[in-house]
């Protein structure tokens, strides 16, 4: 990966779900018992699967991206934080990285150089995006999305709203206490994306809309073909669970 490059990693649990496959001792296994608690507290089959799902990908991302075996990357778990890592116990020269998930989508991004903020959304047709805009974004965000075309607006949406959660996993990287976010649009009504900070959209399908977001600009971002997530499938390395 090339200075100031990311690398987008995606996986879909769905058809897992549709299984309704219950025993995930295999994958369990590579989690330490923090993550396995945290697992274990989640009510909704879905979420406790794209948790995992989430945790399996971040060291499969890692281990490729430093050409190492997982079993040399350490989790770490703080209440309400994203996870740290330490490869062959230390945390010196450890890529910088950002989970998201969304209706049984998980991503990871990954970078050597960069913090990063990652967001993905999935498209929700039953969704209104002018009156979920109404309701959450700021008046002059509101006029931006207004003034975009039609055919447009859905996805205009999404970039705004990616942009805000991308920057707030950001700031939470950067800050303990993260600040309040700024007005995305500036005083031309255009939305701020040229940074500091900078953001990209990959669009890895057409249904799925994502953002990441850093401090300074990108020179790329690779974007892996989407990985279906299975438990069942046989093997000892992570890198089984996903074709």
């Amino acid at each position: 990966m090339s200075s100031g490059a990311a690398t987008l990693w995606l996986a879909d649990v769905r058809d897992s779900l549709a299984t309704n496959v219950s025993n995930y001792a295999d994958c369990l296994a590579f989690l330490t018992p923090d993550e396995r608690r945290r697992y274990a507290g989640f009510i909704r089959a879905q979420r406790q699967l794209e948790f995992l799902a989430s945790r399996l990908l971040l060291r499969l991302a890692i281990s490729r991206h430093l050409q190492i075996a997982t079993a040399a990357i350490e989790v770490s778990v703080e209440a309400d934080a994203a996870p740290h890592l330490r490869v062959n116990g230390s945390t010196t020269d450890v890529p910088f990285f950002s989970l998201s998930h969304s209706n049984g989508i998980v991503a990871c991004a990954v970078s050597q150089t960069q913090a990063l903020g990652l967001d993905i959304e999935t498209h929700n047709p039953r969704h209104d995006p002018l009156a979920i805009s109404r309701a959450t974004f700021s008046p002059a965000e509101h006029a931006w999305l207004l003034a975009q075309n039609e055919a447009d607006r859905t996805a205009a949406f999404y970039q705004l709203w990616n942009s805000k959660e991308a920057l707030y996993k950001l700031q939470c990287i950067l800050q303990r206490q993260p600040s309040a976010l700024p007005e995305m649009t500036g005083p031309d009504g255009k939305l701020l994306t040229a940074g500091p900070p900078c953001f990209v959209f990959p669009r890895p399908r057409p249904d799925i809309f994502v953002a990441i977001c850093s401090m300074q600009a990108l020179s790329c971002v690779t974007c892996l073909p989407l990985f279906s997530f299975r438990s069942d499938r046989d093997g000892n390395d992570i890198g089984r669970f996903f074709s």
